[in-house]
């Protein structure tokens, strides 16, 4: 043929083509790829500007999802990333109510016990309504920072948070505060059956024994427990802040309900003490459904089959932990914590 051009058959012409799909999607996915990348370093490098710094965790702990990050010193999941400057502008209210805890220290209980003193024993409303709405987790993605900060006065608030990363006017206003500290070995056990049992978005591949050592290794969400606990005990003498130790509420919760009832300015008879003990008691707060997090089943982000109210027990960690993980939260107790509050969370803990 005159043109100079060849004729390529059907065979080759298919040949051809896909080679130039191929190239062209080659660079394609190169191009997205290092899109993605350019993406990530930036937001990497956005995280470590305001002091955010990636955990690096064992192959078996957690997959992309619930991947964790330290900030000034604390772990914490991904939710938290985004609302760290809203955290420390939010306005806070002198007649504010904060229940702050380490997680599974006893939390949901005493929350129960707050919202009953601040809304006259009103057990009918607390029946009824999930306890998220009556006394939201402030750092939770629901309902949210802008929902709590619309709420009436006077709010109940739940945190998670240690004291260093709360609110910057928590100093100035003073709001009420109830800090409950825990045994750690009760906790590890609580919190392993909660994050991987119950909850669905936690991908966590390892043995009951490999999350003991992510605890032991301050690598579990709002981390390390001696540091949360610790920056509590420093502020126990403040005449704003309430400072409980679950297994002394456990031992004798109607002397530490007028305790409470005392430091929220609600004064009970003994009546209304019973009548609080009663409803807030581990049997009767499993049949609530109103603070077992049903909604989160219903959601599909829980099991279906597991409880949010496990055991309620002091010292079930006898029964599950190795004796490698005693040693070393024991000694973490000994080493880690203050002195006193080391010795505190001893005498409060039955005999072996």
């Amino acid at each position: 043929m005159s043109s100079g051009h060849q004729r390529l058959d059907p065979k080759q012409a298919s040949r051809r083509r896909k080679l130039t799909l191929a190239t062209y999607l080659s660079g394609a996915i190169g191009a997205i790829l290092l899109s993605a990348i350019g993406v990530r370093y930036y937001r990497q490098v956005k995280r470590r500007a305001t002091g955010i710094e990636d955990i690096k965790l064992e192959e078996y702990s957690f997959g992309r999802r619930a991947w964790l990050y330290k900030y000034r010193g604390f772990v914490f999941p991904n939710l938290f990333l985004d609302k760290i400057r809203n955290i420390h502008t939010f306005d806070v209210r002198e007649d504010d109510v904060w229940v702050i805890t380490f997680p599974k220290s006893g939390t949901t209980w005493v929350q129960e016990i707050v919202y009953l003193l601040m809304n006259d024993l009103d057990t009918e409303k607390a029946l009824k309504l999930n306890i998220d709405i009556r006394f939201p987790y402030f750092e939770f993605v629901e309902p949210g920072l802008q929902a709590i900060a619309e709420m009436p006065s006077p709010r109940l608030i739940k945190s998670h948070l240690p004291f260093s990363i709360l609110p910057n006017q928590m100093k100035n206003k003073r709001p009420k505060i109830i800090y409950i500290v825990r045994n750690p070995k009760d906790i590890v056990v609580s919190y392993y059956s909660f994050a991987i049992k119950f909850l669905k978005m936690v991908p966590f591949n390892g043995s009951f024994e490999d999350y003991c050592q992510l605890f032991v290794s301050d690598k579990v969400d709002y981390g390390p427990w001696w540091k949360h606990v610790s920056e509590a005990w420093n502020r126990r003498d403040d005449d704003n802040v309430l400072f409980l130790v679950y297994e002394d509420l456990h031992l004798d919760t109607g002397k530490h309900v007028r305790e409470i009832a005392n430091f929220l300015g609600k004064p009970v008879s003994d009546e209304q003490v019973d009548m609080i003990v009663k409803h807030c008691s581990f049997e009767s707060m499993k049949q609530n459904n109103s603070v077992n997090y049903e909604w989160m089943k219903d959601a599909g982000i829980a099991n279906k089959e597991v409880q949010f109210m496990r055991q309620g027990k002091v010292g079930d960690w006898k029964n599950h932990l190795s004796t490698e993980i005693v040693r070393q939260l024991d000694d973490m107790v000994t080493t880690k914590l203050p002195p006193d509050l080391s010795e505190q969370i001893k005498d409060s803990l039955p005999e072996d």
